[in-house]
């Protein structure tokens, strides 16, 4: 099946999902809150952070979504010339 709407859902990949499977199922702590459960979701949450702001090429770590796309917002452009010649590179 071919599905297009992927503005509703999008696949999640192999290894995502596989990171995700403990937060899901056993590791289900609120972030927020100072017990053990809480403390582990809090480090995993951060960890997601940094690798998020790492593959953005990035030391600045967007903390929420709407902080996130302000951060996209403003990094757009230069973000844009980064991919802009890394494909020039890859295709001379």
């Amino acid at each position: 099946m071919i599905y297009l709407d992927h503005n509703a859902t999008t696949p999640v990949l192999p290894e995502v999902r596989e990171a995700m499977l403990p937060f899901l199922t056993e590791e289900f702590g609120n972030p927020s809150s100072s017990h053990a459960l809480g403390t582990r979701a809090r480090a995993a949450v951060d960890r997601a952070r940094e690798q998020v702001a790492g593959l953005l090429g990035s030391n600045e770590c967007p903390t929420c979504p709407t902080r996130f796309s302000e951060w996209l917002r403003d990094h757009a452009d230069e973000l844009g010339a980064q991919y802009r010649s890394e494909l020039q590179r890859h295709y001379r």
